[in-house]
């Protein structure tokens, strides 16, 4: 079977940011598996129904809004302590002058500010920090601890070192932050819908053919469909829909028999069938929350479902929907 274009989604709500990121990389993985759906010769009820299931889990969860996960945010203190140790053992007498003004960020810019060097460009936001920490936590057991041993050489090059790798550590989680917020999020989401199941977003792939089979692929022939792997709302209409020389199935499943549609793309019939089948989605499947758990079990569903062998003689493979014979009508 021929490997179609994959559609990407993240999980938003993740347990951290660097979570986030590696479901956008499981997802993009597992949809490089969708590869070129084909109908039933004979389209026995339900015989789709587990297909219809897997690719219903990740619509129910493409559908929903990305939302900034609580538990992703940095902590504050880690920043001012961190910038705290780092001043008090690079530059005391600046933490002292700042720690003593009424205004640190005022402070460092007068021109009277001996220790200027050390808290100019990118570096006053954390001296700022290092002040206000010192001023409030200044006289905790851990800062006295740490002043007692940075009197000592050798342990003060071990604290250096340390500090270090957590100053590298909170600037990369900061920076992967910055790259999953929730508008970029959705983004990904849409994407990877391909249009909102509202019955007026149009789908867009121009490569519609005349049939389903043509469109949706032949996997006998390893011949790709035109149209399958563009998005969930073309791979959905190519499982659960029928052209004129298939209709009335209820190969998916649904309450009501799959939608008829002209797979030329010219008609309205595109758009009420993915309406139709998201709404099926919702009723047969109730969502889940956007999490990173769940979308990996989403991932992890799918991922069984391609991966059985059907057809004749079990030749068939990596395909999403169920398969009678040798696969060669579509």
């Amino acid at each position: 079977m021929k490997r179609r274009s994959a559609h990407i989604v993240c999980g938003a709500d993740t347990p951290t940011v660097t979570t986030c990121g590696r479901k956008i990389a499981a997802l993009l993985i597992a949809l490089l598996l969708i590869t070129d759906y084909v109908a039933s010769t004979t389209a026995v009820e339900k015989s789709s129904a587990s297909g219809f299931k897997v690719i219903c889990q990740l619509i129910n969860l493409a559908t929903q809004d990305a939302h900034a996960s609580e538990s992703s945010q940095i902590d504050d203190s880690i920043e001012s302590t961190l910038a705290l140790f780092n001043l008090k053992i690079s530059a005391p007498k600046a933490l002292q002058e700042l720690t003593a003004a009424e205004a640190a960020a005022a402070e460092i810019e007068k021109e009277g500010f001996a220790e200027k060097v050390h808290c100019a460009g990118e570096a006053k936001e954390r001296c700022v920090k290092a002040a206000t920490r010192a001023k409030d936590h200044g006289k905790s057991k851990e800062q006295q601890s740490l002043e007692k041993a940075a009197a000592h050489p050798q342990i003060l090059e071990a604290i250096n070192a340390t500090l270090m790798q957590i100053d590298t550590a909170v600037r990369e989680l900061k920076a992967e932050k910055r790259s999953a917020q929730p508008m970029e999020v959705n983004k990904l989401l849409l994407q990877a819908l391909g249009t909102k199941p509202d019955g007026v977003s149009e789908l867009k792939p121009t490569k519609w053919s005349s049939n389903l089979a043509t469109s949706c692929g032949k996997p006998k022939g390893d011949t790709g469909g035109t149209v399958v792997g563009a998005n969930l709302a073309t791979d959905i209409v190519c499982l659960c829909s029928s052209d004129a020389s298939n209709t009335d199935n209820k190969v998916c499943g649904t309450k009501a028999a799959g939608p008829t549609v002209q797979f030329s793309g010219t008609g309205n019939e595109l758009k009420y069938a993915r309406k139709t089948l998201a709404g099926e989605c919702k009723t047969q499947f109730p969502a889940q929350p956007l999490t990173a758990s769940n979308l990996q079990d989403a991932i992890q569903h799918f991922e069984i479902e391609v991966a059985r062998p059907q057809g004749t003689d079990n030749v068939l493979k990596t395909t999403l929907g169920f398969i009678k014979g040798a696969g060669s009508t579509g």
